[in-house]
């Protein structure tokens, strides 16, 4: 067996092995936010999208890829009246036209629900809302585990409310400044507004500063999942827009990131790759011996041409030459103008030297002299070396 062989065949087995041991390890968990409808990690919102039905009952959920405005770009006022708007994102960054067109969306008699960490200043200050950090208050100078919060008409029951993890999922903002239309939905042990509702116009905004509170991981707790029914139903039951477009980490959906998700396909095409990269190494050598480069053949028609005619000239077959040199005539006047000279001179001569003069532009006399001359050397039984070099100087004059 030959050492290359033996080396990709090692290689291979070694290859073989690291696949089974990372395919027999279990999956990482992925703790990074996502937020997306498809989104199966436990900071996914699959299981929520999955709910919706239940919550809005015979009601179409349709989901939003468009910015806020080009999406009432699309929609007439008809098709934009009885909706709630569904926005939840770790971050939601709204500049002043889309702050604009969410507004005209609410007064239009719409529902709008946003539950993000934080909210751009330009959309927070239009509603007049301040936004503060938790950790400002020095009552609350450390963090517990576990972040209470409770429905504000539930603070006087027994219960001990609802509770996110602070070491997955902190909670860091809430709303200040609390009054006129808005009104103070959740809050937390110390009585600070995690979500509040706004009536504008026709419309309400509800506003959360807890979106992970609606992420798969916590979904799956009875009591929290008790939390985000209780918030969707202060939204009206009818036609829901579910936002995938203001995602932060949003995947996109393409085939190399789809085999990368899996691990089987994963590590089937770092194999591939392997594989390919050891063929280009060791099976791309040169295996054959260099084919060393020969000079092509020359053309060597014209040294044939002279050292004939050289013998025939001085052999003293002055005749015989002249004749293979007007043979060598016709055929160029059958190549360059596209006559038969052969078959046009028996048949009618003085034709086809008015045809030739026409299309080489010669003058008649020239070639009615060329063709005399030819005419008596094809009838003459020998020629003298003069009429030969004669023959040759009208024939070159005419070519030129």
């Amino acid at each position: 067996m030959k050492s290359s062989t033996k080396l990709l065949l090692g290689l291979g087995i070694v290859f073989l092995l690291l696949f089974l041991v990372e395919y027999n390890q279990e999956e990482p968990i992925d703790w990074t936010p996502g937020f997306g409808k498809a989104e199966k990690k436990p900071f996914g919102d699959y299981l929520l999208f999955e709910l919706l039905p239940e919550i809005f009952k015979d009601q179409k959920i349709e989901t939003v890829n468009n910015s806020i405005v080009d999406q009432m770009n699309e929609v007439t006022l008809s098709q934009s009246t009885g909706i709630n708007y569904i926005f939840i994102n770790e971050h939601l960054e709204f500049n002043p036209y889309e702050t604009e067109a969410i507004l005209d969306f609410v007064r239009n008699g719409n529902y709008l629900f946003l539950a993000a960490t934080t909210f751009s200043d330009t959309f927070a200050n239009t509603l007049t809302l301040k936004q503060k950090s938790l950790d400002d208050n020095p009552l609350y100078s450390y963090r517990d585990s576990l972040f209470h919060f409770n429905y504000c008409d539930r603070f006087k029951s027994s219960d001990t409310g609802y509770a996110v993890n602070n070491e997955y999922s902190q909670v860091n903002t809430y709303f200040d400044s609390i009054r006129f239309e808005k009104k103070m939905l959740v809050a937390d042990s110390l009585h600070r507004c995690l979500m509040t509702e706004i009536i504008i116009g026709e419309g309400k905004i509800i506003m959360c500063t807890m979106p992970f509170a609606f992420t798969n991981y916590y979904m799956l707790k009875p009591a929290n999942l008790d939390f985000v029914t209780k918030a969707f139903t202060r939204m009206p039951v009818q036609k829901v827009w579910w936002d995938e477009h203001y995602k932060s980490g949003l995947k996109t959906d393409t085939p190399t990131r789809y085999i990368l998700s899996k691990k089987g396909l994963r590590w089937a095409y770092y194999l591939a790759m392997i594989g390919l990269l050891l063929f280009v190494l060791f099976m791309g050598k040169r295996r054959q011996r260099i084919i060393p480069i020969q000079d092509p053949m020359k053309n060597s028609s014209l040294e044939f041409a002279e050292t004939v005619g050289q013998v025939y000239y001085e052999k003293g077959d002055h005749h015989n030459l002249a004749l293979k040199k007007i043979k060598y005539f016709m055929e160029y006047l059958r190549a360059t103008y596209y006559v038969n000279p052969n078959h046009e001179l028996q048949r009618n001569r003085e034709a086809f030297i008015e045809h030739l003069c026409q299309k080489s532009g010669k003058p008649e006399a020239e070639v009615k002299s060329l063709f005399s001359f030819i005419l008596y050397i094809e009838n003459a039984n020998s020629i003298s070396e003069k009429e030969l070099i004669n023959l040759n100087t009208l024939i070159e004059k005419f070519k030129k």
